[in-house]
């Protein structure tokens, strides 16, 4: 049996107090920006709470408009008139002539608790008829501050986002545990593993195509397929599903273990209905209903006063059966649900699921600027995929994927000009190629897919590949389009590239300084043929990457020299193009904050809670104030000797945070210690 814990539900608070200076920027744009931008801030704001398919509807211009959304049973009213009592009460009548019961208003003023409490107490008109929710300017504030919303609600109101993100130390610490830790890595793959198991449970012999729809529909982030494939490819390795690929099955071992975990987590449900029952009164369709809708609420710690879809979905149910004035003793009964206990480390899948694009800011170095680098190997491809059509070669598909998770993220990519002086370069030797082209009987030319010359390569690819069906195109035609032809000069080349780079969105920059000590540890780890202008060039990125602490910087190439020169550097993240797409792939863009829905959470019925408890004992330690303050300690120390833009990396939050008992905890500190010590 799994084991039990009491669950107790957050306290209710009206507010959400915030710790960072966007909080009052932004409540100051909110209170004075003109309606029909309020409107704009308004729907992002229902959005956030989770509200679908919204429209806004024409008003009469009385300072306000309704807004239409996936849910009939409640009218919305979007307001910034300052008589807001008056018009609530407007509102409460239209929506009870319209035979509805919940009203959920939306305004830019700022209502304080008490001036709330005072008018639902005397002013208010249809109390006891109509259920009203209000989300005034505060409230709209406190949520759009938070990360994967912050900033289009600034764009809407003509303002920017700094550079530099606010970040306490615990909250940099969390990101880069989320992103790069080993357990948050082993526990993303352990819900993905349980969401495959889940599928084929309910629908045995789904083939492998369809599962692996059905399953990236579940996930958040930009693109999660290959964590999907990967999984499924994981699952057959160990056994645990069967058959051939069109018609897969759980094996009998674990279809058997699904289902006790699946029955006795009903056995729950069906408790929990009985105990609503015989403390509310309701008849047992009710309790099973409202169960349903709490579901998500009870598995995320939640309060039934958050005023987001879900809980707003209950009042609403509520008020619809008559049932508001016992709302207390029924909120009572649902916290007392045990369903929880079965979903324990929800909050940690919620967390790692959550984790997005300002995650990414805080892990590499606070940074809001965020640039992608690529080197000669990943640039060529991804110019020849955008400028032709991408080929089913191993460096044209790991361009263009990571292509589409740097827009999902909107950062901006960039070709440092020492890596467009080696595309040129390359260019140059296919066309001395030509001739030789030229000569070469048909049917040996489509060898020259598995060329080393990207050029070559790529031609090769689009000409005789079965899924390009060939292209009306010369090798002399396909090398001009990028200015090569004969007598051209090399910077009359690069020029070209970098014009075509452009055009695309992808800048160029960083010059061909570098820093002899770097260069010589380049060079050591490289093959002694390596030519002398490569090194040059590998140097100076790498010089770059190094002393420029203004940004944060994702670096992707094949070359794991390369990589391991800017390793340790918390501001860059370097690795091949497949592992970066891989990283940024699974997790979600910046205007995108996932919703967690109940059938992700409760695939936590089938997850092994191993892996799982790691990671959250992890977070835990790094929430509480204790921990935090010595992880404070531990990074200024580490600064006075390595430098006042030092940053911790995984390795080191990690080993501090580790979770065995507090004597080794402390005596790994102080190993940690004396290193820096050293």
């Amino acid at each position: 049996m799994r084991g039990r814990r009491l669950w107790r539900p957050y306290p209710i608070r009206r507010q959400e107090k915030r710790r960072d200076m966007y909080y009052s920027a932004l409540r100051k744009l909110i209170a004075s920006v003109e309606e029909t931008k309020f409107y704009d801030v308004a729907i992002l704001f229902l959005e956030a709470l989770r509200y679908r398919e919204l429209t806004i509807v024409d008003g009469t211009g009385d300072g306000g408009r309704d807004v239409n959304c996936s849910r009939a049973d409640l009218r919305i009213q979007l307001s910034v008139r300052k008589d807001w009592s008056k018009k609530i009460n407007e509102e409460a009548a239209a929506t009870k002539a319209k035979g509805l019961r919940h009203l959920i208003y939306v305004t830019n003023r700022h209502i304080s608790p008490a001036a709330e409490a005072e008018f639902r107490a005397k002013r208010f008109l249809h109390a006891g008829e109509v259920e009203v929710s209000i989300h005034d300017l505060n409230r709209i504030s406190t949520t759009l501050t938070r990360p994967g919303r912050i900033r289009r609600a600034y764009e809407m109101m003509g303002a920017s986002l700094a550079t530099k993100v606010v970040a306490s130390r615990s909250e940099i610490a969390l990101s880069s545990v989320l992103l790069f830790g080993e357990e948050a890595k082993e526990m993303r793959d352990g819900i993905i593993d349980a969401n495959v198991l889940a599928c084929l449970y309910r629908k045995a012999g789904t083939p492998d195509d369809e599962l692996v729809a059905e399953v990236t529909a579940l996930l958040p982030g930009a693109n999660p397929t290959k964590s999907v494939l990967a999984s499924i490819s994981r699952l057959r390795a160990s056994g645990r599903i069967m058959g051939p690929k069109d018609r897969p099955a759980l094996s009998e071992s674990e279809a058997e273990r699904m289902k006790g975990s699946e029955e006795e987590f009903l056995f729950a449900f069906q408790a929990d209905v009985d105990s609503i029952m015989a403390a509310t009164g309701l008849h047992e369709a009710d309790a099973r209903h409202i169960l349903h809708l709490s579901t998500e609420i009870l598995l995320k710690g939640n309060d039934f006063y958050a005023g987001d879809m879900e809980a707003e979905g209950v009042r609403a149910f509520l008020a619809e059966r008559g049932l508001t004035a016992n709302s207390k003793k029924i909120y009572e009964s649902l916290a007392k649900c045990t369903i929880a206990s079965h979903f324990q480390y929800a909050k940690t899948v919620n967390q790692i699921f959550s984790a997005n694009t300002f995650d990414i800011y805080r892990a590499l170095g606070a940074q809001s600027d965020i640039q992608v680098v690529l080197d000669t190997s990943v640039a060529l491809p991804l110019l020849f995929g955008l400028e032709y059509q991408g080929v089913r070669s191993r460096y044209s598909v790991a361009a263009a994927m990571l292509l589409e998770v740097c827009r999902v993220h909107e950062f901006s990519i960039m070709v440092p000009k020492p890596y467009v002086n080696e595309m040129a370069a390359h260019g140059l030797k296919a066309l001395e190629f030509l001739d030789t082209y030229g000569a070469l009987p048909e049917d040996v030319r489509p060898v020259l897919r598995g060329s080393g010359n990207a050029y070559l390569s790529h031609f090769s690819h689009l000409q005789y590949s079965a899924e390009t069906g060939g292209v009306d195109l010369t090798l002399s035609e396909f090398l001009q389009s990028f200015g090569l032809r004969g007598g051209a000069s090399l910077l009359k080349i690069e020029n070209k590239i970098i014009s075509m780079l452009e055009s695309h969105g992808i800048s160029t920059g960083m010059d061909s300084r570098y820093d002899k000590v770097i260069r010589d540890e380049i060079a050591e780890k490289k093959s002694k043929y390596e030519s002398k202008h490569v090194l040059d060039h590998d140097a100076a990125v790498c010089t770059a990457l190094i002393n420029d602490a203004g940004r944060g910087y994702i670096f992707a190439t094949w070359d794991k020299v390369l990589i391991d020169a800017v390793q340790n550097l918390a501001r860059v993240y370097a690795d091949s193009p497949a592992r970066v797409t891989d990283f940024l792939g699974v997790i979600e863009g910046v205007d995108n904050e996932f919703d967690n829905n109940v059938e992700l959470l409760t695939t936590l019925v089938h997850l092994e809670e191993r892996q799982a408890e790691r990671l959250s004992k992890i977070i835990e330690k790094i929430r509480s104030p204790d921990q935090a303050s010595k992880l404070g300690l531990f990074i200024d120390k580490a600064r006075s000797l390595q430098g006042s833009t030092w940053m911790p990396d995984i390795d080191d939050l990690t080993h501090f945070l580790d979770t065995t008992s507090p004597d080794e905890t402390s005596k790994e500190m102080g190993s940690t210690n004396d290193h820096f010590d050293s």
